[in-house]
């Protein structure tokens, strides 16, 4: 709300009710989820059909979309063709129940009832790492290659993010079984976080507006870690304070 009323002109405003700020697309994302929780409830009771849906989703929700980004970024033109016409197939398919994040909703309920062996365990955190590796070396490269900054690998749907988003979830899902003496700690976090999540924006804001300050003030390898911890900082305090009230506890976070 405050970030709406000094938004500038009430053209602004009122694109930001409506869209919502930044970050805030979450929230009706996860409100659909929500709603398609007894649709995907059925889905998940069929391991056999839940395997398909995954099948499919990573052919043609992961795989194809970031074949067809490296295809454009290194190939251009030439592709163009070819590239537009595979796209314009699978539109026609409308395959959109395999698109979004019902995927990344539902591989996180499989892997957490799943018990994998060591020997998949081993393969999620090679591939998990490979993954991290793609990430930065696709983002890095084809930057490089056509000569501006990219963030095109960066997105939720692209393999390399994938890998590196089950590896973390398989990750904690081990050390929850095992915890170490930091799990206390990060348990009582977790109950602030959605809080921190939604007022990080407003202190990335002040820090930019009134002090000036922002990932490119210092060299990034000083700027970002220092944010991260100012407003990480700053951020669960607030949350902790609004879930003090109890309206706010109860309905807002």
């Amino acid at each position: 709300m405050i970030y709406i009323i000094f938004a500038g002109n009430n053209e602004k405003r009122l694109n930001l009710v409506c869209n919502g700020v930044i970050h805030l697309w979450f929230i009706p994302m996860i409100i659909g989820l929500y709603l398609c929780i007894p649709i995907m409830k059925k889905l998940v009771e069929n391991e056999k059909i839940l395997r398909y849906y995954f099948l499919l989703s990573i052919i043609f929700t992961f795989l194809f979309s970031q074949i067809m980004n490296i295809l454009g970024d290194y190939t251009g033109e030439s592709t163009e063709i070819v590239r537009q016409a595979i796209s314009n197939i699978i539109g026609n398919m409308n395959l959109k129940i395999l698109m979004g994040f019902p995927f990344y909703f539902m591989l996180g309920y499989y892997l957490d009832k799943k018990e994998l062996s060591q020997k998949a365990e081993k393969l999620i955190f090679i591939i998990g790492i490979i993954g991290f590796l793609l990430t930065i070396l696709l983002n890095s490269l084809t930057s490089l290659y056509v000569g501006k900054q990219l963030a095109t690998y960066l997105g939720n749907f692209n393999i390399n993010v994938l890998a590196e988003s089950v590896l973390v979830f398989v990750l904690f899902k081990k050390w929850k079984k095992s915890p170490g003496s930091l799990y206390p700690l990060v348990t009582k976090l977790s109950k602030y976080s959605f809080g921190a999540y939604l007022v990080h924006i407003l202190i990335l804001g002040a820090l930019k507006n009134i002090f000036n300050i922002d990932s490119m003030t210092f060299p990034s390898f000083i700027s970002i870690p220092l944010l991260l911890l100012i407003v990480g900082i700053l951020s669960f305090l607030i949350s902790f304070f609004i879930n003090q009230i109890p309206f706010l506890k109860k309905y807002i976070v």
